[in-house]
Order: C-alpha cells, then sequence, then structure tokens
C-alpha cells in the first residue's frame, strides 16, 4: 500500500509540477484542435462512457482543463424467476442484491487537464462518484475515488482502467457493478501508426468493493504482470491481452474439509476482442466481440455484473479455472433512437481435492434508448439470467441454487 502511495502522489505532482514547454512549442489551449484526440484516450484504455459529456472548458496558465459529469437514476425490477436463488439485481453499494427491485442513484464529476511540456502533452485525470442505492439501509451512500491517474511521454501512472479491459456496452445491467480498476504504472508505445504496445504493473485482481470504495480498494500485495496489443483504424479496433500472476491459496477456516493445502500457482489470463463497423445495417452500427481464458484469475471473465455475482457465488479462494464470450450489437436509428442486443457465456470450475464444481451463467439483454437532446437519456431494458451450479461432490463452495430469472430496467442519465 505503500507503494501505490507514493505511485499516486506522484500522479497528483504531475498535475502542477512538469517540465516547461520549449519556446517554440504552442501552449496547449482549449480552442486547440491538435490537442489529445479521442483515439488517443481510447488506447490508453480510459472509457469516456463511464465519466460525463463533453463539459465546461477552462484555460489554466498553459493547460486546458475540463470539468464534466453526469447524473444515472436506474430502477431494476426482478420480474420473473423460476428456481434461481443466486441474485440477480446489483444493490447494497454494489452486492448482488435479493429484493425484487434495486433503485440506484449515482453522481460523478470528472476533471481533466491537459498541459504542453517539453517532452509531450501530460495528461490527467481524476473523477469523484456517489453511489446511493434503496436497498443500502437507510446509508447516505458511498462517496469514492473511481480514477486517478497522470499520463506522459508513453507513460500512465495511478488508478485507472486495467490493460485486460476493453468490452463496455452500453447497457443498465451493468450500470451499478464495479468496473475493472485497478493501481497501475504502465508503459505504452506505438508501434505503428495504427498499432501500440503497452505493458504494466497493476495492483492486482479487480474486487467487487471497487464501485463503493474506489481507490481505497486498492492492494499492491499481490500484483499482475500485464500486456495489451492494440489496432485502431477508423472505426476498426483488435484488441489481444494477458497477464499472469502469484496466486497463492491458503486453507479456508470457513470450510476446512472443503479447502485444499496451502499452494502457490501461477495464475495467467488471456483477452482477445474486436470491434467491427456493421455499416450494412446502419452508418453509426457496430459489433464487439471479447472472449477470455482465466487460470486462479476469474475477476477477469464475463461482464462487469460477473464480478459481483462470482464473488457472492463462489466464496472461497481455491484455484478456479473458466472462460467466457461476449458479443454486443449497437444499432442507431436516428438521432433521437437507438438499441443495443447483447449475449454472454460463461463457465467455472473450481478445485477441491478430486471434486470439481462448477457454474455456467448464459446472460441476453435488449435496449432502446431515446436522446430528446444530446444530454440527456432515457432507457428501457430486459434481460434473462441462466445459472447452473453444480457441486460435484463440494456441497457448500458454490453458494445458491441455480435458475432462470427475468430483469427489467428503466434508467435516466444526463451529462454536462
Amino acid at each position: 500500500m505503500r507503494v501505490f502511495r507514493a505511485l499516486i502522489l506522484i500522479a497528483c505532482s504531475l498535475t502542477v509540477a512538469s517540465p516547461a514547454a520549449p519556446q517554440n512549442a504552442l501552449p496547449v489551449t482549449c480552442a486547440d484542435e491538435s490537442g489529445p484526440d479521442q483515439k488517443d484516450k481510447k488506447s490508453a484504455g480510459k472509457d469516456k462512457s463511464k465519466k460525463g459529456g463533453d463539459g465546461v472548458q477552462l484555460e489554466l496558465a498553459g493547460a486546458c482543463a475540463t470539468l464534466s459529469g453526469k447524473v444515472l437514476a436506474v430502477h431494476q425490477n426482478q420480474l420473473a424467476t423460476s428456481g434461481m436463488s443466486v441474485p440477480t439485481l446489483i444493490g447494497r453499494l454494489d452486492s448482488p442484491s435479493q429484493p425484487r427491485t434495486v433503485n440506484t442513484l449515482t453522481a460523478s464529476a470528472n476533471l481533466d487537464i491537459t498541459r504542453t511540456t517539453a517532452i509531450g502533452d501530460l495528461e490527467t485525470s481524476l473523477n469523484f462518484q456517489w453511489l446511493k442505492t434503496s436497498d443500502d439501509e437507510g446509508k447516505f451512500g458511498a462517496f469514492s475515488v473511481q480514477e486517478l491517474y497522470g499520463s506522459l511521454a508513453g507513460w500512465t501512472v495511478g488508478y485507472t482502467d486495467s490493460l485486460m479491459n476493453f468490452w463496455s456496452g452500453d447497457f443498465q445491467f451493468t450500470a451499478a457493478a464495479p468496473k475493472r480498476t485497478v493501481g497501475i504504472v504502465s508503459f505504452e508505445r506505438d508501434i505503428t501508426d495504427d498499432w501500440k504496445l503497452a505493458v504494466a504493473i497493476e495492483s492486482g485482481l479487480p474486487s467487487s468493493r471497487q464501485n463503493t470504495e474506489g481507490i481505497r480498494s486498492v492492494d499492491f500485495s499481490s500484483p499482475l504482470l500485464t500486456a495489451r496489443w492494440l489496432y485502431e483504424k477508423d472505426d476498426w479496433s483488435f484488441h489481444l491481452s494477458g497477464l499472469v500472476r502469484r496466486a497463492e491459496f491458503s486453507t479456508d477456516s470457513r470450510f476446512p474439509l472443503l479447502s485444499i493445502a496451502a499452494t502457490t500457482r501461477t495464475g495467467w489470463a488471456a483477452s482477445v476482442g474486436a470491434t467491427i463497423p456493421a455499416k450494412l445495417a446502419g452508418e453509426d452500427d457496430e459489433i464487439s466481440l471479447q472472449a477470455t481464458y482465466a487460470s486462479d484469475a476469474s475477476p477477469f471473465l464475463g461482464t462487469a455484473v460477473d464480478l459481483s455475482a462470482l464473488a457472492n457465488v463462489v466464496p472461497t479462494t481455491g484455484p478456479t479455472q473458466g472462460w467466457s464470450a461476449v458479443a454486443s450489437f449497437h444499432h442507431v436509428f436516428s438521432d433521437h433512437w437507438e438499441a443495443n442486443a447483447f449475449a454472454s457465456f460463461l463457465t467455472l470450475t473450481g478445485e477441491v481435492g478430486a471434486a470439481r464444481p462448477s457454474l455456467e451463467t448464459r446472460r441476453i439483454g435488449l435496449n432502446v434508448y431515446w436522446l430528446p437532446v444530446d444530454s440527456l437519456k432515457f432507457g428501457a431494458e430486459i434481460g434473462v439470467v441462466d445459472t447452473a451450479l453444480s457441486a460435484n461432490g463440494s456441497l457448500g463452495l458454490f453458494r445458491g441454487n441455480g435458475g432462470k430469472a427475468l430483469v427489467g430496467y428503466l434508467s435516466a442519465e444526463w451529462k454536462f
């Protein structure tokens, strides 16, 4: 943790103490169209959808500061179930929730600053979030820092998206789910105009506590080594990433007869994904795909909501292997109407002696959004979750019963 605090101090100091720009370099101004473009931000792993709109820009002593934010209200309703006891809604401040209805209200503010230095543009970002859920027992909600980083000359230091993060479809079932945000020290280099290679040391596996604790959830006691090969050209993108980690397992005192003996293994994961324009359906339509295999790194499987679900269903910390696949289609009807379709599959197997308890989850979803103005969006979504649990000789290792659930969502979002 001391190492991470030192890295955060470095990221913060970059904002105010940076090399002076050369005399022949123009200072970055908010009207300068040659500043950092969205492609560069995307390749650095930053997802603007979790931030705000275009925001308000201010020129600060040769730097350009942009203040933006959003407010998102989501109503979740478990419309029907069949044999399902595994929670399907995200509530209780990001824990999978048992009530049939959950309301969440999220407000976030983001401050981005770009400053020209002698070795390139220095970009810093700070994101605050307040989250309130209807089933958090009357608490005021949770404040957290969701992002804090500085980028300069290919280096990024701070708290932001993992290099393993790629798919981020516009679906409300992930609205209150934890993001795959980690403490990170990374370096990215342009190989060609379209190909980029990045390597990083990350703080560890993402936690289901991230969306309420934010930066406080970071723990560098079990770091990851990650790498990403990224291609971006026009509307096309291709993503190949991987990680290795030292996975240490100890006997779980809650399940002494079911837990494995203390051991250390090499955990790893690999992920491949692509975003493909689908112009035959519409000018702005696209298909997004991702497949992941993970050995002792299950938090990177599936969608963001699976991070909470797995934490609830698999309470032990024994070895696991699994894979997942997710695909989505985005269609724009007009300037005011758009829709998304989604499907995913996840399978996970645990190791407890000779037993192999397993979990399978299938999800499908469909939504439609109405945008009366650029900054305001209303949505309706329907989703089906199908979960199968198999004890395979280890009753109690995986908690809950499998089944099916039909879930509906209504949302309203304002960005500024």
